[in-house]
C-alpha cells in the first residue's frame, strides 16, 4: 500500500487532496486513486511506471452500470423496465460519462504521456468517461459498493435529474415526435393479443415504424401495453437510424 507522502513521485498532495475532497472521501490506498488516473500513453513513455487505469476502468464500468440501477430502481418505483434501461443508457454513455467529468475538471488530475497531452487527451470523450470509470472502479475496491454510489450520486446527480425530467415525457408523443421529424410518418400500434378479462385483462401490443414491426410492450391495459412498446422502440432507436 503506498503512503500518502509517495503521491509527490507522481503527483502533489494538493491535487490528490483536491479531488478527495470534492468526492468527499479519503482514499485508505492512494495508489488506487493514481492507478485510477493513470492513461496508457503515461505508463508506455514512463519508466518504472507499469500500472495504468485499464484494468479499473473494466471494474469500474460494471460498478457503475450496478450502482445507477440501483439508484434509479430504487428512486423511480412507477417506472418500467424499459423507462429504466433507457435512462441507465444514457446516464453511463461515453459522451454523458465525459460532460460529467469535465464539470470537475477531471482531465486535469490525469497522467498523460507527453504526446497524448499535447493533442488535448485531457479533453478527450474516450479518455475522460475511461477515467471516471476507472476512478469508480477505484472507489469501490478501497471503499465498497455503498460509498461508491454515493460517490456516483454526488457526481452524477445532474444528469440523473435531466434524464428523469426526459423520460417522464409520454414516449408515445416522443417516439412520434422522432419518427415524424426522420420519416414523415407516424407509429402504428396493434394490439397482438389480448387475455383474461375484467381485472386480469393483459395485452401485448407492438409499434410499426415505417412499416417495420419495430418493438412489443406489455400490460394490464391496451394503452400501458402501447406505452411501454414505444419506449422499447425509443431504446432500440438510440442504437437505429430510422
Amino acid at each position: 500500500m503506498a503512503k500518502r507522502g509517495d503521491i509527490t513521485t507522481y503527483m502533489t498532495v494538493n491535487n490528490i487532496s483536491q479531488l478527495e475532497n470534492y468526492l468527499g472521501i479519503q482514499f485508505n490506498d492512494p495508489s488506487l486513486l493514481i492507478s485510477s488516473l493513470t492513461h496508457s500513453s503515461y505508463t508506455s513513455e514512463t519508466p518504472n511506471v507499469s500500472m495504468n487505469n485499464e484494468r479499473l476502468e473494466f471494474l469500474g464500468d460494471a460498478v457503475l452500470d450496478a450502482a445507477i440501477s440501483h439508484l434509479i430502481f430504487n428512486k423511480y418505483p412507477d417506472f418500467t423496465e424499459g423507462q429504466l434501461t433507457i435512462m441507465r443508457s444514457k446516464i453511463v454513455n461515453g459522451s454523458a460519462l465525459s460532460q460529467s467529468a469535465k464539470r470537475f475538471g477531471l482531465g486535469d488530475y490525469l497522467l498523460l504521456g507527453k504526446g497524448e497531452d499535447k493533442n488535448g487527451g485531457r479533453a478527450k470523450t474516450s479518455i475522460l468517461s475511461s477515467a471516471l470509470e476507472a476512478l469508480l472502479g477505484a472507489v469501490f475496491i478501497d471503499k465498497g459498493f455503498n460509498v461508491t454510489c454515493d460517490v456516483i450520486l454526488n457526481i452524477l446527480e445532474y444528469d440523473i435529474d435531466n434524464v428523469v425530467s426526459e423520460t417522464m415525457k409520454d414516449p408515445k408523443t416522443e417516439l412520434q415526435e422522432i419518427v415524424q421529424s426522420q420519416t414523415g410518418e407516424v407509429p402504428e400500434y396493434n394490439v397482438v393479443s389480448k387475455t383474461g378479462e375484467g381485472h386480469s385483462t393483459f395485452f401485448i401490443s407492438e409499434v410499426i415504424v415505417n412499416g417495420e414491426k419495430y418493438a412489443r410492450g406489455e400490460g394490464a391495459s391496451k394503452l400501458v401495453s402501447e406505452m411501454e412498446a414505444a419506449t422499447q422502440a425509443l431504446f432500440k432507436i438510440r442504437d437505429t437510424i430510422i
